[in-house]
């Protein structure tokens, strides 16, 4: 990982802003530092299509893995497991952003309250 990234990932979390990652993105997030004590997850290792263990990966930074949790949120921190949680992500920011009650309008304008396959 570029050191830049690093650093910028660290100022954005310390004046207060929202750190968000989907699948190995948490693996960035945890190289910064500010995964370490903290609950994460990310992709877990499908051996038919790598060897790589991201949870172990991530453990080896110093966070708490979770592992039966699609989303998992540790103090402004959002980290989930995989691809499928994009929307999930999103909306979860967004609510912490602006708050649960206009997230929720912003779903329903989106169309989103017709499609909850896609928020399960």
């Amino acid at each position: 990982m570029i050191p830049a990234a690093a650093d910028t990932i660290r100022k954005i979390y310390e004046k207060g802003g929202i750190i968000a990652a989907i699948c190995t993105g948490a693996l960035p997030i945890a190289k910064s530092g500010i995964l370490k004590a903290r609950r994460a997850t990310t992709y877990p290792v499908y051996p038919e299509v790598t060897d790589r263990d991201n949870r172990a990966i991530l453990k080896s930074y110093g966070a708490i893995v979770v592992a039966n949790e699609d989303i998992v949120i540790d103090h402004r921190i959002i980290t989930s497991s995989g691809p499928s949680t994009c929307f999930k992500v999103a909306f979860k920011m967004l609510e912490l952003l602006i708050g649960s009650e206009d997230a929720e309008k912003v779903k329903k304008a989106m169309q989103f309250s017709r499609a909850k396959h896609a928020l399960k």
